[in-house]
């Protein structure tokens, strides 16, 4: 257990800020089930637009006592807000909610008796990544989403802020002449999603819900690759760390330039996607044995620099799932990927 202790690297972003920021993008409103602390954590760390474009995202003023008492009127508390214009209301939960077993499920339906408004509930505990909220956060709003639509069309999976700019992602919309983006688009918008011609994933946070609607639904799916893929070269002499669809499309513009790397992540790292030599990180020991494999350039989060000996030429890719907004401006603009290269001459 103590090889999963962090010395050097904080705590990633939460599954519960993840999945709120998943409900507000898709013209929800989330209510964060917490007594304090967790609202902060998210608007002041986990979700980079907050402080520019705020979102419909409210904390619950919630007590253990009036949990588990039961003497708090919750509907009192919800017919305070406004939710004619609320595409559906979403309970995300966290660690206190959990660990008490707040009973958001017979709230989401006094919710929809009383007001007419679709709810759902976010079985989110605090302690998964945030790869897990954003696949517990389709999956319970798919259920508001309506059922009756025609067929037809490319969906895009998997939109979060922590990976992508919203201009990276109108980039990638109009890339593959997508008709719907889950989350992106209003819930009243993707009546159509369960008849997707194909679902193209821009995260691998989504690869578990595309893998389900597969199942369910028929729905081929595809990780998103600007220009197709490129095939292998040879012996990799640059190593990406970071999310496993970013890194992709990072490793396959090196292989049209005529170099080759391998995909490291601390997230979901999907087989059907990997390759020989790719690897799912646990611990910080794992980053630091990777020093010594022979890599020549290590692409990635600045905060995983220090793991690395001074020999290796680090290229810094920041992730706000782990830095946050520290480094945001040195992050690769996927529209720019080729630039990147003049940072390895």
């Amino acid at each position: 257990m103590m090889g999963r202790l962090f010395s050097t690297l904080p705590l990633f972003s939460t599954d519960y800020s993840s999945a709120a920021s998943a409900v507000r993008d898709s013209g929800a409103l989330a209510i964060i089930c917490c007594p304090n602390g967790c609202m902060g954590n998210y608007v002041r760390f986990d979700e980079p637009r907050w402080a520019d474009m705020p979102g419909n995202v409210l904390q619950m003023d919630m007590e253990e006592i009036d949990v588990i008492f039961g003497s708090k009127d919750w509907m009192k508390e919800l017919r305070g807000l406004d939710v004619s214009s609320v595409e559906a209301i979403a309970f995300v939960h966290t660690p206190v909610s959990s660990l008490v077993g707040f009973d958001t499920d017979s709230l989401c339906r006094k919710v929809r008796e009383e007001f007419g408004v679709r709810a759902v509930s976010i079985a989110t505990n605090g302690y998964g990544t945030y790869h897990d909220g954003m696949d517990k956060a389709m999956r319970a709003l798919l259920k508001a989403i309506p059922e009756e639509g025609g067929t037809g069309g490319t969906a895009i999976l998997g939109f979060t802020p922590l990976e992508y700019t919203e201009a990276e992602l109108a980039h990638v919309k109009d890339s593959c002449r997508a008709e719907m983006c889950f989350p992106g688009d209003p819930l009243g918008d993707l009546s159509r999603v369960r008849g997707a011609e194909r679902n193209v994933l821009i995260s691998s946070s989504a690869t578990p819900f595309a893998r389900m609607m597969e199942k369910r639904f028929g729905i081929p799916y595809e990780l998103y690759t600007e220009g197709g893929q490129a095939d292998p070269i040879g012996d990799a002499d640059v190593l990406i760390i970071g999310e496993q669809v970013r890194s992709n499309l990072i490793r396959n513009e090196l292989r049209r330039k005529g170099r080759d790397a391998d995909v490291a992540t601390f997230f979901t790292l999907d087989d059907r996607f990997s390759e020989k030599g790719d690897l799912k990180l646990r611990t910080e020991e794992d980053v630091s044995r990777l020093g010594s494999e022979g890599y020549q350039y290590v692409i990635g989060e600045p905060l995983i620099e220090p793991l690395f000996p001074e020999s290796v030429r680090f290229i810094r890719d920041p992730q706000a799932a782990i830095s946050s907004r520290l480094f945001w401006k040195d992050r690769i603009d996927i529209r720019s990927i080729g630039g990147m290269l003049e940072r390895m001459q």
